[in-house]
């Protein structure tokens, strides 16, 4: 994770693989299926999707439509 550009006042919180929750670390490789936990501002939001392969979310929508 150290060698990937985040975008600034964007903080990798947690990491859950394979139903266990690690420390994510600088030294940290994230692997396909890894869940990653994300503080960052909502105008770097797009761009942390993007580093991490996310699709992106329809316009309009927001968590709490998804349900």
């Amino acid at each position: 994770m150290r060698d990937a550009v985040w975008p600034s006042r964007t903080v990798v919180v947690g990491l859950q693989r394979d139903g266990e929750a690690l420390e994510p670390r600088g030294d940290t490789v994230l692997r396909a299926g890894d869940e990653v936990v994300v503080l960052t501002s909502v105008e770097a939001t797009e761009d942390v999707r993007t580093l991490l392969g996310v699709p992106a979310e329809p316009p309009g929508s927001t968590p709490a439509s998804r349900d």
